[in-house]
């Protein structure tokens, strides 16, 4: 997909990329974020495929109803979750 992309010269930017809430426990989704199948992929490829921007699906969780708990932070919009921190730390590692 990335190749099919890059054929149109543009730069790519990924949006809304995450882990759905029922992947594991928070620091299982947090892991899995950050690690070679995510971000980590993403920066080792940027290069190659003029990856620009990549952007996380979503900062805080929905509301009980909404979408869901897919977000960095609880749904007060003030804790942390464990992605979080480990989002945090991979952007400070890796600044772009």
């Amino acid at each position: 997909m990335l190749a099919e992309l890059k054929r149109l010269g543009k730069p790519i930017w990924m949006t809304e990329f995450g882990v759905r809430p029922n992947f594991g426990s928070d620091q299982q989704i947090a892991n899995y974020m950050v690690g070679n199948k995510m971000m980590t992929q993403f920066v080792a490829l940027a290069s190659q495929y003029n990856i620009q921007s990549i952007q996380v699906y979503e900062l805080y969780d929905d509301p009980p109803g909404g979408e869901g708990a897919f977000g960095l932070l609880k749904n007060d919009g003030v804790t942390p979750k464990a992605a979080y921190s480990a989002f945090k730390q991979f952007v400070a590692a890796n600044p772009r």
